[in-house]
C-alpha cells in the first residue's frame, strides 16, 4: 500500500504516518520526490521501534518543508537521527529528549511555533546555555525547567503545566530574561487557583485565558469549580477578555457546571463593561452530559444576545482537536496526559 501512495509523493502538501520499523527502509525511495510537502507528522508506533532504525533520511532534502512534528521516539536518538531541514521550519513540535531540542533549535532561528516536550522522567542533565528563540510567538513546554534554558523576546502565547511555586518563579524569570508581553495563557491541569492567580496578577498583559483540566477517570471537577468562582468576582483579573474551558475526560460525570459559567460570566461582564469584547468557550472532549439542560441553556441564550458576550460550546472528537489547539502540543502527549 505504501509503494502504492508513494508514487503521488510529488503532490503531497501534508503527511501524517504512524511509523513502525519494517517501514522505515521504504521511506528512502521518497528522497527527492517531495517538492510540495509542507507538514511532516511521525508517530512511532512503539518506542521500541525507533531504537531498531539509524535515521530516517528521505525528509532533509523536502524544500517546502516548514512544519515537523515527532512523537514516541526513544531517549537514546540523536540529532543525526531526526534529519529534516531545521533551518526553513517555522513550526516544531517534538517529544524527545532535551538533548536533542537544545541541538535543534539552535539551528533553527524562524521558528513562530514550538511545543518542547518530554514525557519520560528523569530528564537529561541540561546544559547550562540560554537558546534565542527571535522570532517564536507561541510555545508549549512539558516542563517549566525548560524554560530556563530560553529567551523568547516576541512570544506572546503559552501553553504549559503549573505544579508549584518553584515554577512560577521559573516563569518569572523567563519573562523578564525575554522581556516579552504574554496575551495568552493555557494551563494544562488545573494547579491550586493561588498559584494560577499569581502569575495573572504578575503578568496584566495576559487577556486570554485557556484552563485544561484532564486526569483519569474524573477530571478536577472541584478545582475547575473553584476557578470559575474566582473568575465569578470581576475584580480578579480584570484584564481578561477572552476565557476557554476544555475538559479532556472520557468519564461519564457531568463535566461542567454551565450554572457556573453563567454566573461568571455574567458578573464578569455587569462590572467589567469598559471590555469590548469577551468570549467564553467551554469544550469536553467527550459527548456524556455535555448539555447545560434546557432551563440554564435557555438563560445562556438570553444573556449572550442581549450583552454581545461571545459563547461557544461543544462537544465530541472534533472538540478534542480544538482543545490540543489551545496547547501547541503533539496529539500523543495530549492522549497521554488524559490516560495518566
Amino acid at each position: 500500500m505504501f509503494k502504492l501512495l508513494s508514487r503521488y509523493s510529488e503532490r503531497w502538501v501534508q503527511l501524517r504516518i504512524q511509523m513502525i520499523a519494517d517501514l522505515a527502509p521504504h521511506m528512502e525511495s521518497l528522497r527527492g520526490c517531495l517538492p510540495a510537502l509542507r507538514r511532516l507528522w511521525v508517530h512511532w508506533d512503539h518506542e521500541d521501534s525507533s531504537k531498531a532504525v539509524d535515521a530516517i533520511e528521505c525528509f532533509d532534502t523536502a524544500p517546502s518543508l516548514v512544519d515537523v512534528g515527532l512523537d514516541n521516539i526513544s531517549d537514546f536518538c540523536t540529532r543525526e537521527y531526526l534529519l529534516f531541514p531545521v533551518e526553513q521550519l517555522t513550526c516544531y513540535r517534538v517529544c524527545a529528549p532535551w538533548s536533542i531540542h537544545q541541538e535543534v533549535l539552535e539551528l533553527a532561528p524562524n521558528i513562530v511555533e514550538a511545543s518542547i516536550s518530554w514525557l519520560n522522567l528523569p530528564m537529561r542533565a541540561l546544559l547550562d546555555k540560554v537558546q534565542d528563540l527571535p522570532r517564536l510567538r507561541r510555545l508549549y513546554v512539558s516542563n517549566l525547567k525548560f524554560l530556563k534554558y530560553l529567551r523568547a523576546p516576541v512570544l506572546s502565547e503559552i501553553a504549559m503545566i503549573l505544579k508549584d511555586r518553584e515554577d512560577i518563579e521559573v516563569f518569572d524569570a523567563f519573562v523578564e530574561r525575554s522581556a516579552c508581553a504574554l496575551r495568552r495563557l493555557c494551563l494544562n491541569g488545573l494547579p491550586d487557583c493561588e498559584l494560577s492567580a499569581g502569575i495573572l496578577n504578575a503578568h496584566r498583559s495576559i487577556t486570554s485565558l485557556a484552563l485544561i483540566t484532564h486526569s483519569w477517570p474524573d477530571p478536577d471537577y472541584e478545582t475547575l469549580d473553584s476557578y470559575l468562582i474566582l473568575l465569578r468576582a470581576a475584580a480578579v483579573h480584570p484584564q481578561l477578555e477572552e476565557i476557554h474551558l476544555g475538559v479532556m475526560t472520557r468519564s461519564s460525570v457531568a463535566p461542567i457546571d454551565y450554572a457556573l459559567v453563567l454566573e461568571m460570566m455574567q458578573s464578569r461582564r455587569d462590572v467589567l463593561q469598559s471590555v469590548a469584547v469577551f468570549a467564553a468557550h467551554v469544550g469536553c472532549a467527550d459527548s456524556f452530559h455535555s448539555s447545560p439542560g434546557p432551563v440554564v441553556q435557555a438563560k445562556l441564550d438570553v444573556f449572550t444576545k442581549e450583552s454581545g458576550v461571545e459563547l461557544w460550546m461543544g462537544s465530541g472528537p472534533e472538540i478534542r482537536e480544538r482543545i490540543h489547539s489551545w496547547t501547541y502540543m503533539t496529539p500523543t502527549e495530549l492522549d497521554t496526559l488524559l490516560e495518566a
